[in-house]
């Protein structure tokens, strides 16, 4: 089928969602049966305004510099937008008028939903269409993936922030610090901490003491043990340093309630430390908006982006890609490898990717398990162009 190409971006975006979007850009240029390669400016709003640009006449410059920022360079929805009030028909209307026959779109859990309406509405118009999805996610809660695009990044980022906080509590003397992780509903985020101790074992010796402490919502958060354990390790290290989700659990498995507390876990742990104790905490926290920072992309978050961005190019042309999702899949080696395998996306739209329960325990850490699964996606980094000692980052 001759046609031409439609690359969206949608939902809330990735670390690396820009880096699949130069994936998807640079194969499907090799493709004579391409004839043209749009994008369009909003996701979903702006396919129904008609907002096309012309990827295909990006410089080659401007199209390198994909790879350094972060985020969605095309924009996603607003935080506002709501499908059913969209009207899918003139949605079709334009990739007819555009002759579009493939889509490739660069999405989160959410937005799966949305595609399979679009991709009814084709088929209900007699509009041939072929259409494939790169999921990604942060916070790593996309199922039926080893890990989720933009996960390492996010990691690489998060440990970055708490390792500058815990030097922070040391050069300042504090005794507490909390610091709350946005993003998710399970452990997989705040579990990251767990990586800065590797960097103190390298540093100090494997008996180097750990002043950190995590609280997941996959472990019911025992007051008193907590307790206990924070001071033990201002015993041992002079201060803790504790990193939070933003959801935690109680003893009946139920989320705690917050309301008091400006609805921050790290504003309730305060409270009860210094109830507990009589001890000060400082706090800080990683709010949604750093999780896309492009200093601290990751060059192998990176790499499988845009290799699952050339994956769903080929699988589009070469295969039918109608219903595909493009997924990361760990190979079974003694080293860190991966391969693109394409799963049937419906079977993305419900459920989450869980922590596993064996990884954590009662003593509030997460075991080593956690860290041979996590740090390979951090490694490496990438460079970020600047001018005039200010960052330059690609809006499309």
């Amino acid at each position: 089928m001759t046609g031409n190409l439609l690359i969206m971006q949608s939902g809330i975006a990735s670390v690396v969602g820009n880096a699949t979007l130069y994936g998807i850009l640079s194969e499907a240029l090799n493709y004579e049966s391409i004839e043209e390669i749009y994008g369009v400016y909003g996701g979903f709003t702006g396919l129904q305004k008609g907002h096309f640009l012309d990827l295909a006449a990006l410089s080659q410059q401007t199209a390198k510099m994909l790879l350094s920022t972060a985020g969605f360079s095309m924009q996603s929805e607003s935080m506002t937008f709501d499908f059913t009030h969209c009207d899918v028909d003139q949605m079709v209307q334009h990739l007819q008028s555009k002759e579009i026959r493939y889509i490739a779109c660069i999405c989160d859990q959410s937005a799966l939903n949305y595609i399979h309406c679009l991709t009814e509405a084709a088929q209900n118009a007699h509009h041939d269409l072929q259409v494939v999805v790169i999921p990604q996610s942060n916070v790593n809660e996309l199922p039926l993936a080893d890990h989720s695009l933009g996960y390492g990044s996010y990691l690489k980022c998060l440990n970055a922030h708490v390792s500058e906080f815990n030097h922070w509590l040391y050069t300042l003397g504090a005794r507490v610090g909390i610091y709350e992780v946005s993003g998710g509903t399970h452990g997989w985020v705040a579990a990251g901490v767990a990586l800065n101790t590797v960097l103190l074992k390298w540093k100090q010796g494997a008996h180097a003491d750990n002043p950190f402490l995590v609280c997941l919502p996959e472990q019911p958060l025992n007051e008193s043990l907590c307790i206990e354990l924070i001071k033990e390790k201002i015993g041992a290290c002079g201060y803790v340093c504790m990193v939070a989700n933003h959801q935690l659990v109680n003893d009946q498995g139920e989320f705690l309630d917050l309301s008091m507390y400006s609805g921050s876990t790290a504003h309730y742990l305060s409270t009860l430390i210094q109830d507990k104790l009589g001890l000060p905490a400082q706090i800080n926290s990683c709010q949604l908006q750093m999780q896309t920072l492009s200093h601290f992309i990751s060059k192998q978050d990176q790499a499988e982006a845009i290799a699952c961005g050339r994956s769903a190019v080929q699988q589009l042309i070469h295969a039918d890609a109608n219903g595909k999702a493009a997924v990361v899949v760990r190979q079974d080696c003694d080293h860190y490898d991966f391969e693109v395998d394409f799963v049937d996306w419906n079977k993305l739209t419900t459920g989450l990717k869980f922590f596993p329960t064996d990884w954590t325990d009662n003593v509030m850490w997460v075991h080593y398990p956690f860290v041979k699964y996590a740090l390979p996606l951090i490694q490496g980094e990438v460079e970020v162009a600047y001018e005039k000692g200010l960052v330059r980052l690609v809006h499309l």
